[in-house]
């Protein structure tokens, strides 16, 4: 009886023994206020901290960041838009090609030119867009070409025949100008180390009007013309323009010539061939393009 009793007290010990343990347990939790929403809590708030020491790092980095590609894009932009105009340019040399290639030459040439003329009104405007062309160069016996632009719904387009003669208000009838194709060219030529030569150069559709009708202009074509070949016509010259065209034979081809007072031939115009002729200042620039034509 003794051991039964003694057995239940020991049993009686260790459950005291075990609700002790718990009790501690949820006594300690109490005491800490060690919830499991505060230790949530509490995480929540160490994170939040960690952030905010972070944060100005990854700031920094990110500034960095957009600096570097703000820096790479204008670059890009740069470097784009340098190209764009390269090309641009690249682009207007070829059309400029491309216009001087497309004008029928009937000669062969040294150096090409093309002139705008969209805002000439008059001879006077003409003589001088012209005129600032004839510049001496290096190559002797070389002939340069002008071609005449203007400006049609902002495309450059040459200047027809029609609308040149217009400009300079010439007195050549309108038999003679309508004998003429559209075709025309104006020129230097170089003979020596002197100022080139202007020359004009014009087809005819028929020989048998256009002849007769440069026999006509030859009245007033000095008048007309002056200005390009910088031809003295007032003071003491001004006899030039009662004076009368003659005759000449240059390289086996009838030429017509208007001599000043003092002899001096100073506007020549031939047909070089039987569909064109010139007008110039200069014997030799007859002679050269009479031999060009005589070897094609």
């Amino acid at each position: 009886m003794d051991e039964n009793k003694k057995q239940i007290n020991n049993s009686s010990q260790n459950v005291k023994t075990l609700r002790t343990y718990s009790s501690d347990m949820a006594d300690a939790i109490r005491d800490n206020e060690m919830s499991v929403i505060k230790i949530a809590l509490a995480e929540k708030d160490k994170q939040s901290r960690n952030t905010i020491y972070r944060n100005p790092e990854e700031t920094n980095i990110k500034k960095i960041l957009l600096l570097i590609g703000g820096a790479i894009f204008i670059v890009g932009a740069i470097v784009g838009i340098y190209f764009i105009m390269k090309k641009n340019t690249e682009n207007i040399a070829i059309e400029k090609q491309i216009e001087t290639q497309n004008n029928k030459t009937f000669i062969p040439s040294d150096n090409q030119v093309v002139v705008d003329a969209t805002t000439v009104t008059d001879i006077n405007g003409m003589s001088k867009l012209i005129r600032d062309q004839i510049i001496p160069t290096d190559k002797i016996q070389s002939i340069k070409l002008i071609f005449v632009n203007k400006d049609v719904d902002t495309v450059p387009t040459k200047l027809e025949l029609t609308d040149f003669l217009s400009t300079i208000n010439t007195t050549a009838s309108g038999s003679l100008i309508r004998s003429l194709s559209n075709e025309y060219l104006i020129g230097t030529y170089q003979d020596s180390v002197q100022t080139p030569s202007l020359f004009f150069m014009f087809e005819t559709k028929n020989y048998n009007q256009t002849y007769p009708g440069m026999l006509d202009w030859e009245k007033t074509m000095i008048n007309d013309l002056s200005p390009f070949f910088n031809i003295d016509i007032l003071s003491a010259n001004k006899v030039i323009l009662d004076a009368q065209f003659k005759d000449l034979i240059i390289a086996n081809k009838d030429t017509r010539v208007l001599y000043d007072q003092n002899g001096k031939g100073v506007l020549y115009y031939a047909f070089v061939s039987k569909d064109k002729f010139i007008i110039t200042d200069n014997i030799n620039t007859i002679k050269k393009i009479i031999s060009i034509l005589q070897t094609q």
